[in-house]
């Protein structure tokens, strides 16, 4: 029996629902700062935020987009929805802003990210972490889909 819990424990499915919990926690996060401290959250990146329109923008696209992806997250991380379905959407999300990200160097200059700020360095790289991440989780999962062999 023990062996068993073992390997339900670190099974794909457990790499997949852990990558969307944690998923989930970062937009939670995201999506409350959005929503309650939008200059705090916009000054911690090195943006101003001095109007009532910067506050509804970042409150819309920060805080309710977060919102609704946290939703989605967790939903396939506990079983309300399909955990693919979940992951295909984290893995477009993280592409996308991955996508954003580098298309502002190209169209700026890849000199410019030497002068952005500590915490967007480290977003580029968190982005592209939970894209990977993200990627073998589908790939671990869809084996059984594919007619690969189960991992042992």
């Amino acid at each position: 029996m023990g062996l068993k819990r073992a390997a339900i424990r670190y099974s794909p499915d457990f790499f997949q629902r852990a990558v969307l919990g944690l998923s989930a926690l970062i937009s939670a996060w995201i999506a409350y700062h959005g929503l309650f401290s939008p200059d705090a959250f916009m000054a911690s990146l090195h943006i101003a935020v001095d109007d009532p329109v910067g506050r509804n923008e970042i409150r819309g696209q920060y805080g309710g987009f977060f919102v609704a992806v946290c939703i989605v997250l967790l939903g396939g991380a506990v079983g309300w929805l399909r955990t693919s379905t979940a992951l295909i959407l984290l893995a477009a999300l993280y592409g996308g802003v991955l996508l954003g990200r580098i298309s502002s160097l190209t169209f700026d200059g890849w000199d410019v990210f030497a002068d952005y700020p500590q915490i967007l360095k480290l977003a580029h790289g968190m982005d592209a972490i939970g894209l990977l991440l993200t990627l073998i989780a589908l790939v671990r999962g869809d084996r059984k889909h594919c007619g690969l062999p189960a991992e042992t």
